[in-house]
Parts: C-alpha cells; sequence; structure tokens
C-alpha cells in the first residue's frame, strides 16, 4: 500500500483516463458570461409579457376575448382592462409594439426593477381608464403602445433628474429633448389621426393619441414616485443614524 500522496495522483490520472470513454465520467464546461447575460435576458418579464401578447394574436378567437371591450366591462368582464394590452389589430402593430415594449421594458427591468414593475401597473390602469372615461366614443381598444410610452418617459425622467443631480446639465437637456420626441409624436397622430409606426390599422380603427398621452404621464409619475419614495427613505436612514 503506497502513501497517500502517490494514491491521489493515481486516483486522479484514471478519473482522467476515464473521461475520455464513453462510459466515463462527463466534465460540464461552466457557461460564459455571455452566455449567463442571455439566460439572465431570456428570463426577464418584459420579454415574457411581449411574447404572450405574440401568442394572443396567434390563437383564434383570444384576440376578441381579451381585448379592452367598452361594453364587456360593464357587463362585468373586468380582466379586460389588463388583458386589452395584450391585444393587436394588425401583424404590424403587434410587431412594432412588441418590439418596443420587449426593448424598453428590458433596459427598464435591468436598472430597475421596482420602476419597471410601478410603470407597468400604472400604466396598465391609466391607460385602460383614460380610454373608458374620456373616449366614451371609443368601443374597443387594443394595444401595448400606452404602455411603451409609459416606460420610454420613466427612462428619460429618471434619467434626465439622475444627470442633473450630477450637475451634468448638457446631457441632461439632451435626454430631455429626446423625451420631447414623445410629445411630438402624440401632435402628429393627432393631427394626421394616423399611427406613427404601425401605420393603417385596419377599417374603422383609428389610433388614439389620447392612449399615449396617459401612458407618459403615468410614466412620469411612476418615476417621480420613486424619486420621493428614495429620498423619504434617505432621511429615515439620517435621522435613525
Amino acid at each position: 500500500m503506497g502513501d497517500a500522496p502517490t494514491e491521489a495522483l493515481v486516483r486522479g490520472a484514471a478519473a482522467g483516463l476515464m473521461a475520455g470513454r464513453p462510459d466515463g465520467p462527463r466534465v460540464r464546461a461552466l457557461p460564459g458570461p455571455w452566455a449567463a447575460s442571455v439566460v439572465r435576458c431570456l428570463g426577464a418579464p418584459p420579454l415574457w409579457i411581449a411574447g404572450l401578447a405574440g401568442l394572443v394574436h396567434a390563437v383564434a378567437g383570444a384576440t376578441a376575448s381579451l381585448e379592452l371591450d367598452r361594453a364587456a366591462v360593464a357587463a362585468g368582464e373586468f380582466w379586460r382592462v389588463v388583458s386589452g394590452h395584450l391585444t393587436h389589430w394588425t401583424l404590424s402593430q403587434l410587431l412594432w409594439d412588441g418590439v418596443v415594449f420587449a426593448a424598453l421594458g428590458w433596459l427598464c427591468w435591468s436598472e430597475d426593477r421596482k420602476l419597471f414593475w410601478r410603470t407597468l401597473v400604472a400604466s396598465t390602469l391609466g391607460v385602460s381608464a383614460a380610454v373608458l372615461w374620456l373616449q366614451p366614443e371609443i368601443g374597443t381598444y387594443r394595444g401595448l403602445s400606452g404602455i411603451d410610452a409609459a416606460l420610454f418617459a420613466a427612462l428619460t425622467t429618471t434619467a434626465t433628474r439622475g444627470l442633473w443631480r450630477e450637475r451634468r446639465a448638457r446631457a441632461a437637456l439632451g435626454v430631455a429633448l429626446a423625451a420631447s420626441s414623445l410629445a411630438a409624436k402624440i401632435a402628429w397622430e393627432i393631427a394626421t389621426r394616423t399611427a406613427f409606426f404601425a401605420g393603417d390599422l385596419g377599417e374603422g380603427v383609428v389610433p388614439l393619441p389620447l392612449a399615449h398621452a396617459a401612458g407618459a404621464a403615468a410614466g412620469c409619475a411612476a418615476a417621480l414616485l420613486g424619486l420621493g419614495a428614495s429620498r423619504t427613505m434617505s432621511v429615515l436612514r439620517v435621522s435613525q443614524s
């Protein structure tokens, strides 16, 4: 019987030889940083929500059952207030809304998950409420574009406020000017009565700039609410210390 170091070396060599045999032990390579990033990206809720919108559009009858229908909501089908945002009139509208939602949503999720959820909830309810209460002539609403506007507004509001507090006035002004493009888009849609990106939505269907304005307001409110909450917590920590 040999000494312990020699036996350990022999066992290690045997294990190495066995790794090359079909019935030998396998060595699994650890994923690189890029693989972890891909897995993390695919697991983000924004991508799942965008995918769910695509599934709703593909399944026959799902859109009619989930769209924000005024009469159906009045009859007690309250889930449509939420599910209506997952429905779309055309494939073009779905692609534009879905891609923008996935991109902005993933960016917001990566930066601040609480901000993403605040913006999602506030815009989902706020846009539906605006359509139901402020545009009684509209019987049916579909689309993620109102939530897209909310995410854009939340991200630009947060970025502008952060840059301003860091005394980077020029950068903050640049972001604020970029944010003003949303207001220009809404004004263009009001003037032309045409969806800026999705184009023609079908016979009898008109774009609703009010939904985008309500979404932008909800996004700004969600961002400012988060900043206010952070400031309050900072004050509480200082007072307790």
